[in-house]
């Protein structure tokens, strides 16, 4: 208001008749306004605008304009301004007085005027005009605040007649916010699942009390949070009901992820360690198996079924492989690569394995960035995707492979536990086989989960799948449709300015020297120990045995210039592998050792790995296992060796043999 300005009340006095004019400017000034002139209607009009009074005088009858259409004009440009207008005439006639009022007048006084009876009256409309502007600005501001609110509200009374609604709102019910105000909250079309009559409101009528449910809404294709408030007066009387539905959609969708996360955490824990128990088994059968073989003559009937075991056992470690990377006990090993030369892998692969009436096409990115990745890992995880797309096409169909650079933006990433926004190389595979419905689509992760005959599959190809992209920092989605096919998306975060290197392949057919040195075997497993043993003594080398960290400490310490290589299991007890293999090396920083593990290397395992310190995965080839112990010792000098092979031979469990 303009008293802000300048202090006083400002009045505009707009009457032809100048002897009013003084008259009515004299009293108001002495009652401590302020007083601007109009000698007609139009110059009031300017005056008002160019003033901006607090209260305006009209007189009726004026030239120019007269006073009905002043008013109506000031009461255009005034806005949400509450003015006063006084108006006066002699006239005193209803229709005059109703006209006035029509015009936009806030009061009809008589002349002659008793100026002393107007001064008062014009504080009066004064004050109530503040107070009506306070009024405005305070429901001006409650309306901002209800608006800004993002989740929809509705108040409606106790028969569920709409009372207003929120901007929202009406967004919600995709109609103008104001078109709800008199309706029933049960008729209008909210998009939800569950009919609007069904829903709790006349339980939080009765029960007086807050009521919240969740419900699903087919229109916006989400899930909602509606909350049921009651509203009471002084007296604890239910005036109305408060609706509020908040789009909860992504907060459930991380939930679920959050569960699925912690369930294959704990899932795969247990994968991990039936993994281990069970390559020790494999070792021993796939072992014994391979030295059986060895003492055979050539062409025995019992090799073809030996052969047999030993491919079984084989076979057998392949799962508990996949087991591992469940548990994320196999964290493989990471190198920058190119996924476009993985997906051409695997199609040279796929080409010969899947069925011929299973078509493949790919569309692979030219300009595909560089990831950190297992190569070997990534291959078997598309693969495992091909093989179950093949099988949800039965009659046939289209295998698509896809790679591109995409952005993952913040919005996106908060839908998803330890997901980071950035550039991530994006491999899809997609089928149009029979698709999935929504409950299998919540158990395709799950360890042992199949919807195939038992014979046909172990349900772990997904589980391994989803394990080798979160053991990569990765995120993977799943898009399926009963009838329409199934889309596997995974993405891989990019390296900037890496190299990437193609290892050299080494022929099958080298051939295995043995050895005459001094090999120590710690197990905790008897029949690993003697296992190993006969594998060795069989290739000419000298056997210890010890079965578990500290009993090869207290035979390292006693014999250990004597002893070339340690082999050391990393799961024992009383004392483990790498508490072992610490006190080795404090007691010779040179001392040779090959870690033995039912477990693949971990971070902490892996740093140790150096010239003189490596691993081999159980259950391992007796070829292998020699290949990598000849390996090993040839890094050594023969001065450095020579002097360690005139003790030790004939040397059992407890020393002798």
């Amino acid at each position: 208001m303009s008293t802000e300005n300048h202090g006083k009340p400002r009045i505009l006095i707009a009457d032809d008749d100048i002897t009013i004019r003084l008259l009515a400017r004299e009293c108001l000034e002495q009652s401590g306004f302020e007083v601007v002139v109009a000698e007609n209607g139009r110059e009031a009009v300017d005056l008002f605008i160019s003033t901006q009074p607090d209260a305006v005088i009209l007189d009726v009858m004026m030239p120019e304009l007269d006073g009905y259409e002043v008013c109506r004009k000031i009461r255009t440009v005034a806005n949400d301004r509450h003015v006063p207008i006084l108006m006066m005439t002699t006239l005193d006639d209803v229709e005059s007085i109703d006209r006035a009022y029509e015009a936009g007048a806030s009061e009809f006084g008589i002349k002659p005027a008793n100026w002393t009876v107007e001064t008062h009256r014009l504080r009066a409309m004064l004050n109530a005009a503040a107070a009506a502007q306070e009024i405005v600005l305070s429901r001006n501001e409650w309306e901002r605040t209800f608006n800004a609110f993002k989740e929809c509200i509705i108040i409606h009374d106790l028969d569920t007649t709409i009372i207003q609604a929120n901007d929202a709102a009406g967004r919600f019910a995709e109609c103008p916010k104001e078109s709800l105000v008199g309706k029933r909250y049960t008729e209008v079309d909210w998009g939800y699942a569950v009919p609007s009559d069904s829903r709790p409101v006349k339980e939080c009528i009765e029960r007086g009390e807050k009521v919240v449910f969740e419900c699903e809404n087919e229109r916006l294709g989400g899930t909602f949070l509606i909350s049921v408030f009651p509203v009471f007066d002084d007296d604890g009387n239910l005036l109305r009901i408060i609706h509020m539905e908040k789009d909860i959609t992504e907060s459930k969708q991380l939930e679920t992820e959050l569960h699925r996360v912690q369930k294959m955490e704990a899932m795969g824990t247990l994968a991990g360690g039936l993994a281990h128990d069970f390559n020790n088994l494999l070792q021993v059968v796939m072992g014994y198996s391979e030295v059986i073989t060895l003492s055979l003559s050539p062409g025995d009937k019992i090799t073809k079924y030996l052969n047999e075991v030993k491919d079984a056992a084989w076979r057998g470690s392949e799962i508990t492989r996949q087991l591992l990377t469940i548990g994320r006990r196999d964290e493989g090993n990471m190198q920058p690569s190119m996924i476009n030369e993985v997906v051409k892998g695997v199609l040279k692969l796929l080409d010969s394995t899947l069925p011929k009436m299973v078509s493949i096409e790919c569309d692979l990115a030219e300009d595909l960035c560089v990831v950190n990745a297992d190569p070997g890992q990534v291959e078997q995880a598309l693969v495992n995707l091909a093989i179950n797309a093949s099988h949800a096409m039965t009659k046939g169909g289209l295998l698509q492979f896809e790679t591109r650079n995409v952005e993952l933006d913040g919005s996106y990433c908060t839908r998803y536990p330890n997901l980071n926004p950035g550039t991530y190389v994006q491999v899809a595979v997609t089928d149009n086989g029979c698709g999935m419905d929504k409950e299998t689509l919540g158990h395709i992760y799950e360890p042992f989960f199949t919807t195939r005959a038992p014979d046909k599959g172990t349900g772990l190809g997904l589980a391994m799948v989803y394990s080798v992209v979160q053991n990569h920092s990765g995120h993977m989605v799943c898009y399926s449709e009963e009838g329409v096919g199934t889309s596997f998306k995974i993405y891989l975060p990019t390296l900037e300015d890496a190299d990437v290197t193609v290892d050299a392949e080494t022929g099958d057919d080298v051939q295995v020297a043995g050895g005459d040195e001094t090999i120590l075997i710690v197990d905790d497993d008897a029949n690993i120990r003697y296992l190993a043993k006969k594998m060795l003594i069989h290739a000419g080398y000298s056997v210890l045995l010890a079965n578990n960290g500290q009993h090869a400490m207290d035979i390292y310490s006693a014999l250990g210039k004597n002893i070339d290589i340690v082999v050391l299991d990393l799961n024992m007890p009383v004392m483990g592998g790498m508490e072992c293999l610490d006190l080795l090396q404090e007691k010779n920083p040179d001392a040779m050792v090959l870690l033995a593990s039912g477990f693949a290397l971990n971070k902490e395992s892996s740093a140790k790995l150096s010239n003189t310190v490596d691993y081999i995965g159980k259950p391992y080839h007796q070829r292998d296992f020699l290949s990598k112990l000849r390996e090993m010792l040839d890094r050594c000098s023969s001065e450095t060796h020579s002097h360690l092979h005139a003790e030790g031979r004939g040397l059992d469990e407890e020393g002798l043999h």
